[in-house]
């Protein structure tokens, strides 16, 4: 018997969430009771939130996030009754938009009719942007889910079907250097370690795992193999990034499937994540041949729901493994000066949504994690110096990427200078270390501008030339003083593929993007123009803003249940 498509029972519950969104419009009982009404529909708002985050659709929690509040604050200042309309408006578009008919290129229009309503406050036009990015692509999501849904019987969505060729030969080897394979299996071991964490709060049972631990377990792996893979598609090894990409396909397609999973497919999934992360750095300490034909091997599993064709191990091998091991990257002073280009914050407009969320949500993580390195350094610098290495080339990756040129050309400068101090054999100290700490503040401040939580940096320009002139002097080069800011082209810059989306190719990664026009940093006024703005961590901002989000989520399970309760007496 053919497998049900996992995504079909996430798709109807979604439309079932989305329809009983009419519920509190039609009561009767509540017409004369604002209040109550504007409660009503944001439970139901944060219940087919809910829903939608289970079939993959996260543009509604933005969505509802921002309505829920703004709803009840319209009922308490008596505005509901001639704001009603507009409401029935829009949630009539929202559930059209759940059951598919909303074309991607209308989905913006849910963003602009919220932000229609009267009194609705400000949102910062980055966000705006970033939401009406992420409903287009959800908007496709649901349609795929809707055909697939569709197809007579849900038939073919098994894992036999799922099977894919072999990734590209390279044109030559590619030089890969032994201390970025090191930091490439340093980055699967924390893997390993995080994921065995969660798997020993989440014991297998004969009813498989609970679904909400198991969807929070494959979102981690999910994460951090999309960092490894960008990490490195960008020193080159698209090839075996390409390879990846399926194992992390097949953590989406089981985070979406409908829990509580069986016990068989629990210990399916237990067994490959857990083997993945040891197999691959086997491979990478090792590059021995059989290694690479056991990795190969173990992706064309068909417990993988999207697995390596079993005729296309020979070829997955060959393209791996052709590659030239040196002893270490050069790191060489820049041959052009760092221009206000390189420093650009703008996100292309072609990039993918999803894409873009993800790296705003690793954004402040990978920031504080170069951020605690640098501070352990005066304690115990060698291992603080390879753990800030690994967090700079991989925020360097993840800004490529996207195509976020100044943070790439900010992280390149501070992993370069890192490098260097980690070649010398000692940590860096005094003004040494007074520069890393600098540049690693300037690249915070420039990660939270891109999350909109606060402006561009003004001394970025500085402090990326006096790190260019640090690598220049350990390296042996000479620093080209940095040149002021060049009229922007106008023409859209040509990014790596997988910033078009996860299933591109990363054989273009490791290519910086071309200039992007230039971004908030160069309209910045002068230091002592503008009042000084509370500093807060954009790790901790990020931390708070999913708390709200669960809180308000939380809340309403809690209120629907006081309901029932209220009901039944």
């Amino acid at each position: 018997m053919a497998e049900r498509n996992p995504g079909a029972g996430a798709f109807e519950r979604l439309n079932q969430s989305a329809a009983a969104l009419l519920d509190p419009l039609v009561d009767a009982r509540l017409a004369e009771q604002p209040v109550l009404q504007a409660r009503r529909l944001g439970e139901a708002l944060m219940l087919c939130a809910q829903a939608a985050e289970r079939a993959g659709v996260r543009g509604f929690s933005h969505l509802a996030t921002l309505a829920v509040p703004h709803l009840q604050t319209l009922a308490g200042q008596g505005a509901w009754l001639p704001c009603r309309d507009a409401v029935e408006a829009w949630i009539g578009a929202l559930i059209a938009f759940c059951a598919g008919h909303l074309p991607a290129s209308e989905a913006g229009a849910l963003m602009a009719a919220l932000r229609d309503l009267p009194g609705f406050p400000a949102v910062p036009p980055q966000f705006v942007t970033l939401i009406e990015r992420r409903l287009a692509s959800d908007a496709e999501r649901i349609a795929g889910l809707a055909a697939a849904g569709a197809d007579a019987g849900l038939a073919g969505a098994g894992p036999a079907d799922a099977r894919r060729p072999a990734p590209a030969m390279p044109e030559a080897p590619v030089p890969v250097a032994r201390d970025e394979l090191d930091m490439l299996a340093q980055a699967l071991q924390a893997l390993a370690d995080e994921s065995a964490a969660l798997l020993s709060a989440m014991p297998l049972s004969t009813h498989g795992a609970a679904e909400g631990a198991r969807r929070e377990w494959l979102d981690l792996v999910g994460e951090r193999l999309r960092h490894w893979i960008n990490a490195a598609g960008y020193i080159g090894l698209a090839p075996l990034a390409d390879l990846v990409g399926l194992a992390v396909q097949s953590v989406i397609r089981w985070a979406d499937q409908p829990g509580p999973v069986g016990p068989a497919a629990d210990a399916a999934q237990r067994d490959r994540i857990v083997w993945l992360p040891g197999a691959l750095g086997d491979f990478l300490l090792s590059m021995a041949e059989d290694r690479a034909r056991a990795l190969c091997r173990g992706l064309a599993d068909p417990r993988w729901p999207v697995a390596l064709a079993d005729d296309q191990i020979a070829a997955a091998v060959a393209a791996i493994t052709c590659w030239r091991l040196v002893p270490s990257r050069q790191v060489q002073a820049r041959e052009a000066p760092i221009t206000e280009d390189d420093l650009s914050l703008r996100v292309p407009a072609d990039a993918d949504p999803q894409v873009v969320d993800n790296l705003l949500r690793e954004l402040p993580g990978l920031s504080a994690a170069l951020a605690d390195a640098i501070q352990a350094m005066a304690d115990d610098p060698a291992p603080a110096l390879a753990d800030a290495q690994r967090a700079a080339h991989t925020l360097k990756g993840s800004a490529n990427t996207v195509g976020i040129r100044g943070i790439a050309t900010l992280a390149h400068q501070l992993e370069d200078l890192l490098a260097l101090h980690a070649r010398g054999g000692g940590g860096p100290a005094g003004d040494a270390l007074a520069l890393l700490e600098e540049g690693v503040d300037t690249l915070a401040e420039m990660c939270e501008a891109v999350a909109g939580q606060g402006p561009a940096p003004a001394a970025a320009f500085a402090v990326a030339g006096r790190l260019a002139a640090a690598v220049a002097e350990l390296a042996g080069g000479d620093a080209r003083e940095p040149e002021a800011a060049q009229p922007a082209s106008d023409a859209p810059a040509e990014r790596p593929a997988s910033a078009r989306g996860l299933a591109g190719s990363a054989s273009d990664r490791r290519d910086p993007p071309a200039p992007l026009p230039d971004g908030d940093a160069s309209a910045a006024p002068p230091e002592e123009a503008r009042d000084e703005p509370l500093r807060v961590r954009a790790a901790e901002l990020d931390r708070m803003l999913e708390l709200a989000s669960q809180a308000a989520m939380l809340l309403a399970q809690s209120q629907e249940e006081l309901a029932r309760l209220q009901d039944t007496r």
